[in-house]
């Protein structure tokens, strides 16, 4: 009703503007889902031709960095990606985990080097204006985390070039 509209704040004066925000929202968030969708498949296949080497102490890297954050995770969340927890000790559970997570660090890793060489090979570095742009549309510090809106405004670009086709 219009009544419960208000009170959901000053945005909605109406039941309808409700749920057309909600509709907003759903297709929004489903186009997201879709464009990343397409990203990976892009990538997977970009990373199916590559030959490299890729060093080992940027697989630990990467392999610490997912161990972090699906240690975070509550049990509910590790199930939703595959994982199980584990009952047994926590040494012999980080062991098994980092088993588990290594070829994912791998092809991780192996992303963003090639995600890198594509983005110098064809110029696709963002300016320091729109690496600013991104964090604060992220929320964040651009001087605090410039790397992170650096890399993440430089892979925009090369998923945009490798969409183009």
């Amino acid at each position: 009703t219009d009544e419960f509209a208000k009170t959901l704040g000053s945005s909605f004066a109406r039941a309808q503007q409700v749920r057309e925000s909600i509709r907003d929202g759903l297709k929004a968030e489903a186009q997201t889902r879709e464009r990343d969708r397409v990203r990976a498949r892009i990538l997977e296949e970009v990373i199916k031709g590559a030959k490299a080497d890729v060093p080992e102490v940027m697989i630990e890297s990467a392999l610490n960095g997912l161990v972090a954050e699906v240690s975070a995770m509550n049990p509910k969340d590790l199930e939703s990606v595959g994982q199980t927890p584990k009952s047994d000790s926590v040494a012999s559970g980080q062991a098994a985990l980092r088993a588990q997570l290594k070829d994912r660090a791998r092809q991780r890793t192996l992303a963003n080097l090639v995600l890198y060489q594509i983005a110098k090979d064809e110029k696709l570095e963002p300016t320091p204006e729109e690496v600013e742009k991104e964090s604060r549309a992220a929320g964040i510090d651009p001087e605090k985390n410039y790397d992170y809106s650096y890399a993440v405004m430089r892979n925009k670009k090369v998923f945009a070039f490798l969409e183009k086709g």
